[in-house]
Formats: C-alpha cells, structure tokens, sequence
C-alpha cells in the first residue's frame, strides 16, 4: 500500500467512520450512562449506595436492558404543563385584550401567550433530551429499533399526550374568542383544531431541534401583521399563519 499523508489518512478513517454509521446507526443515545456511572452518581447527590449486584438479573437482565429503559424514560416526557393554569392564563389574555382592543387583535394576543407557553417547554432539559433520543431513532437501524418497540410506544404515546394537552388549551382559547373552522375546509371543529395542533406542534419540534444553532433568530421577531408592529418567536409567527388559514374571525377581515 502506497504511503498516505496524516490527512489522507485522516480523511480515509473518517469516510470510512461515516459510512459505518450509515450501516449501523448511531445507536440510540445512552450506551455511555453505565451502571458504574449512574451509581457514583446516586452516592454523591444522596448518599445512597447500590451496587451492580443490587440491579443485575434482578431489575434488569444486564447494562443494555437497564439503557433501554433509560431510553424508555427520556422518550416518555410530556411537558409539565398545567392545563388549568394555561387557560387560566389565555383566559386573562382574552378579557384584558377584549377590554380595549378587536377581537383579530385579541386572537393575536391569544397566539403570542400560545407560542411563550411553547417556548418554555422547549427550553426544559427533559424536552431536549427526549428529542435527542427521537433524533437518534432517526439514524438507528431497522434491527436497533426492533429491538427496542418500548422506545417506540414512548415517543408515540407522548406524542399524542402532548396533542391531547394542547388540543384543549386551543380549544379553550378558539371558542373563548369565537372563531369558526373555514367551511372550504371540510373539517369538523374538533378535526380542525386536531390539525392544527399537530401542525404547530411539529413545527415546535424543529424551532426545539434548532434553535441553538440557527444563523438567523428564533425569538425577538419584529413583525407587523395588520400593520401592527410586535415581537413574536417563531413559532407564533407559524400559529399565527396557521390560525388565519383555518379559522374566521368574527368580525369583518
């Protein structure tokens, strides 16, 4: 074999890295949280001692199982959100804005408090760990997420927690302006406001997934719709596209 240089070789190492990643994945996530790890930790926050023994073919049958379950827990969360208390608060939105300003102006007040709400479970350590792990499931082989559906069913079923909890903090917010689902739509209200939902809140996933990194602002947006100037993050700007293109104000547009 002929002599390479360092970057020849460091580029051969790495094109070959990469191309074993695309065969088999980057697997999902906690392989380096160790029992031995976990239990150092334990002992330093709270003075409790376990040992491998302790959790070993008792708890779970080896390091891969207790990991799998570990991925389980991070991909389970649904954002502590109080429902109640969130339409305590768009309800306030509501009856201050109604007070001096329209009802469209008012729908535009409700969507900003909507995308703050967002906002703050995007910037919770669960939330970041759980989209982590979905990110993970992306690149994860066939055989890695076979044989693990418990991640799956995770991540399906806070999926659709998390519509159910947003679902009726817009349902709350809709009705208590009175706006009505565009007939052109075909949709019921309820199959409406589902939609909408899962629109936003897939859009909230990708703000989530990039707002560290992206080259222009998530947050702070200086935007003037109906002429009036406010700040919005992203996701507000969305809601309030989506929300315009679903439903009708009452009052002339």
């Amino acid at each position: 074999m002929a002599r390479r240089t360092s970057a020849e070789i460091k580029e051969m190492v790495l094109e070959a890295a990469v191309d074993l990643v695309y065969i088999e994945g980057l697997g999902l996530g906690t392989e380096a949280i160790t029992y031995a790890r976990v239990f150092r930790h334990l002992e330093q926050t709270t003075g409790e001692k376990v040992t491998r023994a302790s959790v070993h073919e008792r708890i779970w049958t080896d390091q891969a199982d207790f990991q799998a379950a570990l991925r389980a827990r991070l991909a389970s969360f649904v954002p502590n959100i109080e429902v109640e208390e969130s339409k305590a608060f768009i309800r306030s939105v509501i009856e201050a804005s109604l007070e001096t300003t329209s009802v469209r102006e008012t729908v535009r007040a409700v969507v900003q408090g909507l995308a703050l709400i967002d906002e703050g479970v995007d910037d919770e350590h669960p939330y970041r760990a759980q989209t982590t792990i979905r990110g993970l499931m992306l690149s994860a082989t066939p055989e890695e997420l076979s044989a693990n559906p418990e991640i799956t069913a995770a991540v399906v079923g806070s999926l659709v927690r998390q519509a159910d909890m947003y679902e009726a903090m817009y349902t709350e917010a809709l009705d208590a302006v009175g706006l009505h689902v565009r007939p052109e739509l075909g949709l019921s209200e309820k199959e409406a406001i589902r939609l909408f939902t899962r629109l936003l809140n897939t859009m909230s996933d990708g703000v989530g997934l990039r707002e560290r990194f992206d080259a222009e602002p998530i947050k702070d947006i200086s935007v003037a719709f109906d002429g009036i100037a406010a700040e919005w993050n992203l996701v507000g700007v969305v809601g309030w596209a989506l929300m315009n293109q679903f439903f009708l104000m009452p009052e002339p547009v």
